[in-house]
């Protein structure tokens, strides 16, 4: 998928209207207006060589625009698409989850999904890096939010050591989903669905929550349901 001939027009109709004064909140003099040539080609120069340089143009432009899929889109698949190092995804992360963290997962969850249907090298890679950036989403969600966040069938193999380590999970739909096994310590997994996840490997949850309740005990996902284990 590819969404960059959407940014131009998307950029252009933000631009208008933060010139013309329609905007909750307008651009002060020292920052930079939107520009969709400059951002295409700063997403252009990111990809071929991935650095903390060559990602500040992009995270300022993101964080001066009001949500916008299009900008938000490109920006994922810029992440995805190819090897980032891992400092530099992890720093993107928090700028999409300070923009827009509902609208970013989306198109996480998005490119995810549409790269399980690529076998190719590409197709691995995306997946990956979306994998990452979901639980990295998930690590920095507020752990008051009880929303409901789809990942359903989605890839989410990701051997991180921070995966399911204190997260709030409330109402995340992992449904058909798969994970990797391993220890999830201290997480709120209340209202969470896993039913048809498909599992490499145990996957216990220690001293977990439940409907809003912390069990001391380890518990084991068996048949999308956390028995006592």
């Amino acid at each position: 998928m590819h969404y960059r001939p959407l940014l131009a027009s998307a950029i252009a109709i933000v631009t208008f209207v933060q010139l013309t004064g329609c905007a909750p909140l307008r651009q002060s003099d020292d920052q930079p207006q939107l520009n969709a040539r400059t951002l295409i080609s700063d997403i252009d120069a990111f990809e071929k060589q991935p650095t903390a340089a060559t990602w500040e143009p992009i995270r300022v432009a993101l964080l001066n625009t009001p949500s916008n899929a299009a900008v938000e889109s490109t920006v994922v698949e810029s992440l995805a698409q190819r090897p980032v190092p891992q400092r530099i995804l992890n720093a993107a992360a928090v700028d999409l989850a300070t923009v827009d963290w509902t609208g970013a997962m989306k198109w996480i969850r998005q490119y995810n999904v549409a790269a399980g249907t690529d076998p190719s090298a590409r197709g691995r890679q995306m997946a990956g890096a979306t994998a990452r950036l979901a639980w990295l989403m998930l690590a920095l969600r507020a752990n008051y939010a009880k929303d409901s966040v789809d990942l359903s069938y989605t890839d989410l193999r990701c051997d991180a050591p921070f995966v399911g380590q204190e997260m709030n999970l409330a109402n995340v739909d992992f449904s058909g989903s798969r994970l990797l096994g391993g220890t999830w310590r201290r997480t709120n997994v209340g209202g969470a669905a896993f039913a048809g996840v498909t599992l490499a490997g145990d996957l216990h949850c220690v001293a977990c929550s439940f409907s809003g309740l912390r069990h001391s005990g380890s518990f084991a996902l068996v048949n999308g349901r956390w028995v006592v284990h």
